[in-house]
């Protein structure tokens, strides 16, 4: 048996650049270099926040420490949504306290969904299920580990950045 192989199907050479949209912060980081970092900076502080939050707090301060001052300059800036921080601090930017964090989420997770005590049904005792009360063990000690790299790492140590100096941005 044969089989045809679609060439075109494997390449983007059918893709025009204008169908993949570009990042905001990833394209002004070469020019709007203290600003990212001052978002980059409060991502890590607020890190540990409820994370719909968090990037509504770097839009909005954004939006107000930085493009609202070049406004008033009449200097052109970009304004950003909390779905285009989101983007670019999840896809774009790896932080490992963020990837633990999220691991840890995982790992509570699946912790709830295991079923290590199961009722027998003859005797309608409470029993332990051996199987996954070991599974529940190995997550445990993996919890444990990210829990001790977080507390190395002192992800609620991260002071609160200060605004950046617009003087010294390159506009």
């Amino acid at each position: 048996m044969t089989y045809d192989l679609c060439t075109e199907a494997l390449t983007f050479s059918n893709l025009g650049e204008d169908t993949v949209p570009s990042c905001p912060l990833c394209d002004a980081s070469a020019d709007a270099g203290p600003a990212i970092t001052y978002l980059t900076n409060l991502e890590a502080a607020l890190l540990t926040r409820n994370a719909a939050s968090v990037y509504t707090t770097l839009a909005d301060c954004w939006n107000r420490f930085v493009c609202k001052p070049l406004h008033l300059r009449n200097e052109e800036c970009f304004t950003l949504t909390a779905c285009q921080c989101k983007e670019h601090f999840e896809k774009h930017c790896f932080n490992p306290k963020r990837q633990l964090l999220r691991e840890l989420q995982r790992i509570n997770r699946l912790q709830e969904h295991l079923g290590v005590f199961a009722r027998d049904e003859q005797t309608g005792e409470l029993r332990t299920n051996e199987s996954a009360a070991r599974q529940y063990s190995h997550l445990l000690a993996s919890k444990i580990e990210i829990l001790k790299q977080l507390n190395r790492g002192g992800v609620d140590d991260i002071p609160m950045p200060e605004p950046p100096d617009l003087d010294v941005m390159i506009t």
